[in-house]
């Protein structure tokens, strides 16, 4: 069951909140939902313990009407009732409803940011101890002194050891961190906690869902765009969907009396940089008219605006491939900017005129090829977009003649987008796009210079295709055993470089078992020979 605890006070400031016609609709839409109002919950933290004290839940959202000041009274509350801090999503209804717009678009634009934010909390796995930073808040309040409530605690991201790359080389996680948090030691990716700004960045760069950061996770925020765009309905027009940053205001531009359109939809991320392209497309791919990308309104304390720039640049040029307004995908500047100026178009979402919407996960890194493919279907499912791009999400590799089939870069792939298939007839280097994320691995593990060549592109031809061989060679045998040992490449290339080496031959022709002088002699030798070859030569 899920709780939502809704602020009694909500009815009156601006145009104020239907709050009974919120519960009633909730309670409606979401089966495991239990509404409740509270009066004066923004001012009285200590009365969410009570509230639920009946109801035993398993994740609680709160409406309030502004911004929880005291962030350790609130999660103590939630302690006294039993239940994990890091998991409660707060909806700041004030400033994004009530005070905003006329009240039949407040109470709209309620149901639908509650109803977002009870599938984002639904979503959440239950968070662990090291996922758990204390943070001193000061100044304190008097409040604080006296219940002794001065430290909150904030999420920080863990890596899985599982499912992590790092012992392949792979380090995206850390080259991704802006302010050097993340280091590879050993194989094993460490992180410095107290350096760590919990900004997301390594949580998408990851290319195997290995890094945890409670409450950013993709499978919560694609949970969160679904419900929000289904709750929009049509009463707010043409939804659109604003990545904001937690360290935004969250008014969407409304200090100077300037209010944003009642569909703009907030979807609070840790820091607008960790949205990648996929996740923009993808938010159109579910239903949005648009999307607007919010970065905090005192810059990015991590100076990744740029990068937030050329992201947004890399969608526009999908967009004018599907033949679609550029505008839908849009970053606005920091400080306060009022939504009328942006020219985000009020087009229809995509997945409206491509049948059926991408299937559950398709935000997380390994499907991305899959909702690409679903975009493309909307405008020529033949298409054959070649899109080069710094930040395109996809990469391709390509092998020049005289690949030895080594297997060097495909032990340094950390998605698997490069493996080593063998059969009878001999071994293949096999290229997967739709798992390449263009990270360049392969490229510097290989020993042969300039046979690896990578672009980092979006090639709608090759995802569509699929796996598709790169190199191949058949098996060199020994001429012993007849034990394949060998890709007849590797073999020639070892034979150049032992052409004037009196052993070459003894170790291009036979396997290492038969080169062994373990192990007695073989037939046809003697005293001193093994296999009709002098013991001296393999010892050689």
């Amino acid at each position: 069951m899920i709780a939502i605890l809704l602020c009694a006070d909500l009815e009156t400031p601006g145009a104020g909140i239907d709050l009974a016609a919120v519960a009633t609709w909730l309670e409606g839409t979401i089966p495991q939902a239990r509404v409740q109002v509270v009066p004066d919950l923004c001012g009285h933290p200590g009365r969410i313990a009570p509230s639920l004290a009946q109801r035993a839940p398993e994740r609680v959202v709160l409406g309030l009407c502004t911004r929880p000041r005291a962030r350790a009274d609130l999660q103590r509350a939630m302690r006294r009732a039993g239940l994990d801090p890091l998991l409660v999503e707060t909806v700041d209804l004030g400033a994004c409803a009530a005070r905003a717009h006329p009240r039949a678009h407040a109470t709209a634009r309620a149901r639908a940011l509650l109803a977002g934010a009870a599938a984002r909390a639904c979503t959440a796995q239950p968070t662990r101890p090291e996922q758990a930073r204390p943070v001193a808040r000061v100044p304190l309040s008097r409040r604080a002194l006296l219940h002794l409530a001065w430290l909150d605690y904030e999420s920080v991201p863990v890596v899985a050891a599982d499912r992590c790359r790092a012992g392949r080389g792979c380090a995206l996680c850390a080259d991704a961190c802006p302010r050097a948090a993340l280091r590879v030691v050993d194989g094993t990716v460490e992180l410095d906690r107290q350096t760590c700004t919990a900004c997301g960045l390594c949580v998408t760069a990851c290319p195997s869902g290995a890094v945890e950061l409670p409450g950013a996770m993709p499978a919560q925020i694609e949970a969160q765009l679904a419900a929000l765009l289904e709750a929009a309905g049509s009463e707010l027009g043409p939804p659109v969907i604003v990545f904001t940053c937690r360290h935004s205001p969250g008014d969407l531009g409304t200090r100077r009396g300037e209010t944003h359109p009642p569909g703009w939809l907030p979807v609070e991320v840790p820091c607008v940089a960790m949205v990648p392209p996929a996740w923009l497309l993808g938010t159109l791919a579910l239903g949005a008219a648009g999307v607007v990308v919010l970065p905090a309104a005192a810059g990015c304390p991590d100076g990744t605006a740029a990068q937030v720039a050329a992201r947004v640049d890399y969608c526009r040029a999908v967009l004018r491939r599907l033949g679609e307004p550029p505008e839908r995908v849009t970053a606005l500047p920091a400080g306060n900017r009022p939504a009328r100026r942006t020219g985000v178009s009020a087009a229809p979402g995509l997945a409206a005129a491509a049948g059926p919407r991408p299937s559950e996960g398709f935000l997380a890194p390994g499907s991305w090829a899959r909702l690409f493919l679903h975009l493309a279907s909307v405008s020529d499912p033949t298409a054959a977009w070649h899109i080069a791009h710094p930040h395109s999400p996809f990469g391709v590799v390509d092998v020049g003649p005289g690949c030895t089939l080594c297997g060097s870069c495909v032990r340094a792939c950390p998605t698997d987008a490069l493996t080593l298939a063998h059969d009878a007839a001999g071994v293949a280097v096999v290229f997967a796009p739709a798992l390449c994320v263009g990270c360049g691995r392969c490229v510097s593990a290989c020993p042969e210079a300039g046979m690896l060549r990578l672009e980092r592109v979006t090639d709608l031809a090759r995802l569509r295709a699929g796996p598709a061989t790169l190199a191949h060679s058949p098996h060199r045998r020994c001429a012993h055993c007849g034990a394949a040992f060998a890709a007849e490449a590797m073999v020639g290339r070892i034979a150049a470089l032992l052409a004037d080496v009196a052993t070459a031959d003894v170790v291009t022709r036979y396997c290492p078992d038969c080169r062994a002088v373990a192990g007695g002699r073989l037939s046809g030798g003697g005293p001193g020979v093994r296999g009709g070859i002098p013991l001296a030569a393999l010892e050689g």
